[in-house]
């Protein structure tokens, strides 16, 4: 199956992510930045292609089975609300809703 333009800006996503995780000094602050980001450029329902629409269907259920536990984490959420980047938009909607911090 050849990479076309539909399938490679989801790979893009990817590959920045990548890119980010392995910057040098990647701090744990980034997990679930990151993780929330490729989950919601996976989500978004503008492909009219079934392959594609597959694709990310089948990534966005191995990111969230691999990830579905990384907003409760202690550490991962302390770092990630420390960090001044991001602070509390990249948590998902059920996390804030529940955050004891």
């Amino acid at each position: 199956m050849a990479v076309d333009g539909r399938s490679s800006t989801i790979i893009e996503a990817f590959k920045e992510a990548s890119k980010e995780a392995s910057f040098q000094g990647p701090s744990l602050a980034i997990v679930i930045p990151l993780i929330n980001a490729l989950c919601q450029k996976l989500q978004l329902n503008d492909e009219d292609d079934d392959g594609i629409t597959t694709m990310k269907r089948q990534l966005l259920q191995s990111l969230s089975s691999r990830f579905s536990d990384v907003e409760l984490s202690r550490h991962h959420a302390l770092a990630t609300i420390l960090d001044h980047r991001d602070k509390h938009r990249c948590f998902s909607t059920i996390f804030k809703a529940n955050c004891s911090f």
